[in-house]
């Protein structure tokens, strides 16, 4: 499904967009998508390309005029296990998936969550590898878990989409209009549901240390601070908010957050990413496997340290893994070694706000004596 994107990203993501459609049944345009993209997907494919109005609030007719495409799809198709469902059974069983795929994200980042405030004697090295080896496993056997159940249906399961307003395209859509609630395309709520499992993880983990209440109080005190502020940073905060929970593109949080995903490429790209489709690198599963890294460092920041640390690592691994529900597994393995080399660069970000940290709090103790 093509809708609204961004124009500036448009060229880059269509060059190796454009020639894989050719494996896609069918290709949905509505009246935001740009003009010239969509003339030229006409052009190429015109047996494949819909278009309807709003993608976000499909009419009737377009409805029905989707599902007979799609039946005439899935009957060249058939699954592996022969069953045959009604359009309404289908739907249910949507529904059903994405209410546990929330429950796979929120217990598999919990799980990971709890080990990173799990108090133990491994050196940094080993714990560096263990989290490396339960990171990767966490989200491929999500990852296998999605997949196989779209290849026992023959039909890819959507779990999300880029259109924050949709509320019917996506499984998540669909859970959201059967419990009366505006859960979108699918993508935020998938993200908030591994953000608060790392932090569920981590609180309720059997020897957890050093996420003091005050620390937390301190660093969520301090973001509340900037993002009031009537300032240039309290408005880049905002912007930031706006675009993380709503994909709302707009101000210099947008052209700071393309930076941000072109740091990523670019590492991504010194590790074997050029020679391959330039659309098989994914900055948000890169972010993922980045947000491992200062997991294992743990023990070497103090409390406000670690606790920011978690904050970033939840935003992280929460991000990345709104990713589980795509359908090019081969972007995982692409993503590891780049997502862990980026994650040691904001490790060393950390461990340096750490140094500053121990440093004022010993000028503060010996003040005080």
């Amino acid at each position: 499904m093509i809708s609204r994107y961004s124009a500036t990203s448009l060229p880059e993501v269509a060059q190796f967009v454009t020639p894989n459609l050719v494996n896609v049944p069918i290709i949905i345009v509505d009246s935001y998508a740009n003009p010239s993209y969509v003339n030229l997907l006409k052009a190429l494919y015109p047996n494949q390309v819909i278009s309807v109005q709003n993608a976000a609030s499909l009419a009737q007719n377009e409805t029905l005029l989707i599902q007979q495409y799609l039946s005439s799809s899935s009957n060249q198709r058939p699954n592996p296990l022969g069953i045959q469902i009604s359009q309404r059974d289908f739907e249910i069983l949507a529904v059903i998936e994405a209410a546990l795929s929330f429950l796979l994200i929120l217990f598999g980042w919990a799980f990971l969550g709890s080990r990173f405030a799990e108090s133990n004697t491994e050196n940094t090295l080993m714990k560096f590898a263990t989290f490396v080896a339960l990171g990767v496993f966490v989200f491929v056997f999500s990852e296998t878990v999605y997949v196989e159940t779209s290849i026992l249906l023959s039909f890819p399961l959507s779990l999300h989409a880029v259109i924050s307003g949709a509320t019917s395209i996506t499984a998540t859509g669909l859970l959201g209009v059967a419990l009366h609630l505006p859960l979108g395309g699918g993508s935020t709520p998938r993200l908030l549901a591994g953000f608060l499992g790392v932090l569920i993880g981590a609180y309720y983990a059997p020897s957890s240390y050093r996420f003091s209440k005050k620390s937390i109080a301190i660093v969520i005190g301090l973001g509340l601070f900037v993002l009031a502020s009537p300032s240039a940073i309290g408005n880049f905060a905002f912007e930031f908010l706006l675009l993380f929970v709503g994909n709302v593109s707009v101000g210099t949080a947008f052209y700071a957050s393309l930076l941000v995903k072109g740091f990523i490429y670019g590492v991504g790209s010194v590790f074997g990413g050029s020679p391959n489709p330039f659309y098989l690198m994914s900055a948000g599963k890169m972010l993922y496997f980045a947000g491992l890294a200062p997991m294992a460092f743990i023990k070497k920041m103090g409390r406000i340290t670690s606790t920011l640390a978690l904050l970033m690592a939840a935003l992280f691994v929460g991000d990345g893994g709104v990713r589980v529900g795509e359908m090019t597994p081969q972007k995982t393995l692409i993503a590891i070694m780049p997502g862990i080399a980026t994650g040691i660069a904001f490790t060393l970000v950390l461990l340096g706000i750490a140094v500053l940290e121990r440093y004022l709090s010993s000028r503060y103790m010996r003040t005080r004596s």
